[in-house]
């Protein structure tokens, strides 16, 4: 996995986050570790930023077996749950714009590596409003994603929960996305 440097300078451009602030950060920093305790699961907070999946904040659950994925990692995005829901709720010439920039890499057998595929499970994730990476990018662990949006309704950044299979079956996941969805709207509170 590709890792950057200090992630505070690029943290001001994502959106319309301001995230480099320390206390504003320190708030969404409590409500990540905050969801950790209450589903015992890695949880992270995630940006699209130059058509790559940008983890800005991570909180790790305490199992020896983990994904090790801190601030500042970059992904491509059509292998996450994050990645793939801040896809889908972009404006439709922008998507098309980032998918055709894509190129869509098979990481596991799971990889959605079909342009078209990958549009219909975009266009699900609209209409559900959580996305699912079921061991897209790492076989053997799962992740459900849902969105953080901004005042105006749009999705500026992607809340999810990590964990693997063996432990949290992804059908079993999904069941924690109302705990997500209001950690979602607790961070939404901190945007602007």
């Amino acid at each position: 996995m590709f890792q950057m440097g200090g992630v505070g300078p690029m943290l001001g451009q994502a959106h319309h986050f301001r995230i480099s602030h320390d206390s504003v950060s320190s708030v969404r920093h409590s409500i990540l570790r905050k969801l950790v305790s209450d589903l015992k699961e890695t949880c992270n907070l995630a940006v699209l930023r130059r058509g790559e999946l940008f983890y800005l904040d991570r909180v790790e659950a305490n199992w020896a077996l983990r994904l090790h994925l801190p601030p500042g990692t970059v992904l491509p995005p059509h292998c996450s749950a994050s990645g793939k829901l801040l896809l889908a709720f972009k404006p439709p010439e922008e998507r098309a714009k980032l998918l055709d920039n894509l190129p869509l890499e098979q990481f596991t057998h799971r990889t959605i590596t079909d342009r078209d595929l990958l549009e219909s499970e975009l266009d699900r994730i609209i209409s559900t409003d959580y996305a699912v990476d079921n061991e897209e990018y790492v076989l053997g662990v799962s992740c459900v994603a849902v969105p953080v949006k901004d005042k105006h309704g749009d999705a500026v950044a992607a809340i999810a929960i990590h964990a693997a299979t063996a432990r949290l079956p992804i059908n079993q996941a999904m069941e924690y996305i109302p705990q997500l969805r209001a950690a979602a709207e607790r961070i939404s509170n901190t945007l602007n």
